[in-house]
């Protein structure tokens, strides 16, 4: 469904993966973004960290955290911006 909703034309031939690493509950994922765009088990190929509470990643990939209630402790490092991910993700 993920990969559905996503638009990953937005990153004009990026391709990343980024391990993610929830808090509330503690959890690590994998988040590719490409062509096709996944979310998966632990990566062991990094390209960028995304760091963000569970709930917050869960509305990122929904395409509802805007700014103004992005927590402070969402951080990403790597090749794309915490903005391109809003991007790929737009909602419905």
């Amino acid at each position: 469904m993920l990969g559905f909703l996503a638009k990953p034309e937005v990153l004009k031939g990026i391709q990343t993966t980024l391990r993610v690493e929830t808090t509330e509950p503690d959890g690590v994922l994998s988040l590719v973004l490409g062509e096709n765009v996944s979310l998966g088990d632990a990566p062991t190929d990094v390209g960028g960290v995304l760091t963000s509470p569970a709930e917050a990643l869960l509305r990122l990939l929904a395409g509802r955290l805007d700014e103004a209630h992005t927590p402070d402790t969402l951080t990403i490092t790597g090749s794309v911006t915490l903005e391109q991910i809003r991007r790929v993700f737009p909602g419905i």
